[in-house]
């Protein structure tokens, strides 16, 4: 009961600035493609920490999850998941072992997730590909950060004739240059090629996210972009994650 009313009237007043909207269905499809690596899990303070016997004995505190259709949680260790375990601390890698929470579930309220690993529950917002989470009983956080790709890439293709004339891609194709980060021109061109100061590259359409998501890619790099409006476009890169605007020039 005390953790309901720690977390209760929307919870999270600990945290300051960088919430980002939390969709469900995003949380679902990113965990598709790659686990979310949580640190100190169950949290513990900085003391408790520092009191640990050994780094074998924090070991356990590393955790990879995955959220599950229908509210449910995948807990399971670093070690089943590679992309968590190359991203864990050398000496969690080296030791390994289970994890100390198992199961779960979550919800989505508003710019909130609500989450409960083990027998505790968590209020979490999203920064990125990071989620920080604080203990409804306590307020001790815990973090998480997504290791999987940004990117479903298995549906992208270079901008074919018949798409030319779309709405997005008269709005991208259509201007002379666009400049990335505001230092760099970028060329879209109606027949899918791309032109940037490092490679050359293709664009195209990303139909799974919808008709206002293209792609870009150059250098061997796999970019995701959002035209927001006629005048500016999101860019998340696939590998990490990174977010950049592509402006008008």
């Amino acid at each position: 009961e005390g953790s309901r009313r720690a977390c209760g009237g929307g919870g999270g007043g600990g945290f300051r600035g960088g919430r980002e909207q939390l969709l469900p269905d995003e949380m679902v499809e990113l965990s598709s493609r790659g686990p979310w690596l949580f640190h100190n899990l169950p949290p513990r303070t900085p003391a408790q920490l520092l009191a640990a016997p050994d780094a074998a004995g924090r070991a356990g505190a590393f955790a990879a999850v995955r959220f599950l259709p229908g509210g449910g949680v995948a807990v399971g260790s670093v070690e089943e998941e590679p992309r968590a375990l190359a991203a864990a601390p050398a000496g969690v890698r080296a030791r390994g072992g289970a994890p100390l929470v198992h199961g779960g579930s979550w919800s989505v309220e508003g710019q909130a997730l609500r989450l409960r690993l083990g027998e505790e529950d968590y209020t979490a917002f999203r920064r990125g590909r990071a989620l920080i989470c604080a203990r409804c009983s306590d307020g001790v956080e815990v973090f998480a950060r997504y290791e999987g790709l940004a990117c479903n890439t298995s549906g992208w293709h270079r901008l074919r004739p018949s798409e030319a004339q779309s709405g997005v891609a008269t709005t991208v194709a259509g201007a002379k240059a666009w400049r990335w980060q505001g230092r760099h021109d970028f060329t879209f061109h109606a027949d899918g090629r791309l032109d940037t100061p490092w490679h050359k590259g293709v664009w195209g359409v990303a139909p799974e996210r919808g008709e206002r998501f293209i792609f870009a890619r150059f250098a061997n790099i796999d970019h995701l972009l959002h035209v927001a409006d006629k005048s500016r476009i999101e860019s998340t890169r696939c590998e990490d994650g990174d977010k950049v605007t592509v402006s008008l020039k």
